[in-house]
């Protein structure tokens, strides 16, 4: 082999040490870049989620703010427009399907608003406080009940800051309220295979029922705003109506697997 020969392999396998090292460094410089803009996506990220949660916090802040301030609007006019939000809920279910729903709706953002000012932050209603878990809930009844219809029939003042309103519900039971309100019934087999009867759930989906229904108002006494909630449907009339004896109604009502899904039927 001619030492020109021998010299050319020399160069040429140092091209391709050369090349090969070029190419690790290229590797490297982009593993560290690619490693870099993660990083930074990263804390991105996370200055992102603590922006959010710092206005989160500043929202909350405000809003407790603005529910200690006292309202302008007196109890009696409180309570008659509830009343009125409740009976127009239960007329149009569709417009509080979603949070995105009630927002684009001019008349339901009004509602809302006025729901703000009425309401202490932390407001209650059996287990469930603060203003907007008792929206979600409001806006939970307005679905369950369906085409439901309120009829208010009066106002009186209980004692200094607690009043109570009283009405009519008429309402017709369907599957979702059996669901919610009775589940136990959705499990319940026949006694026997002899059992003529058809199911209680059977027959009480699709019946009309007029239930006595009252909420009484508990308003904080430095700002006036309503401080509690105490809602009650009597159903046990209209359901030995049904039904036919108590029996039944006691399998409907007092089973130890029919929790009160709503908390506010008067058993």
């Amino acid at each position: 082999m001619s030492p020109s020969t021998e010299q050319e392999k020399v160069k040429y396998k140092q091209k391709c040490m050369k090349s090969e090292i070029r190419r690790e460094q290229c590797r490297a410089n982009q593993a560290r870049y690619r490693n870099k803009q993660r990083s930074l996506q990263m804390n991105l990220e996370s200055s992102v989620e603590e922006l959010h949660q710092e206005l989160c916090r500043l929202k909350r802040r405000r809003q407790d703010i603005v529910l200690a301030e006292k309202t302008d609007q007196n109890p009696w006019t409180i309570v008659a427009e509830v009343f009125h939000i409740l009976q127009n809920s239960f007329r149009s279910p569709w417009k509080l399907e979603n949070d995105e729903d009630m927002q684009n709706d001019v008349e339901t953002r009004k509602t809302l608003e006025f729901l703000q000012n009425i309401f202490t932050s932390d407001a209650a209603m059996g287990k469930v406080s603060g203003i907007d878990e008792l929206i979600d809930r409001w806006r939970r009844y307005s679905q369950y009940f369906g085409d439901a219809h309120l009829y208010l029939q009066r106002v009186e003042s209980l004692t200094p800051g607690v009043m109570r309103a009283t009405a009519r519900l008429h309402v017709t039971i369907t599957e979702l309220i059996v669901r919610f309100a009775f589940p136990h019934l959705l499990e319940m087999e026949p006694v026997s295979k002899y059992d003529i009867n058809p199911p209680l759930r059977e027959r009480l989906v699709g019946q009309l029922v007029d239930c006595s229904f009252s909420i009484d108002f508990h308003f904080d006494e430095d700002n006036g705003r309503v401080a509690r909630l105490e809602p009650r449907i009597d159903v046990i009339p209209e359901l030995l109506r049904v039904l036919g004896n108590l029996s039944d109604v006691d399998e409907v009502c007092y089973s130890p697997k029919s929790p009160d899904a709503w908390g506010i039927l008067n058993r």
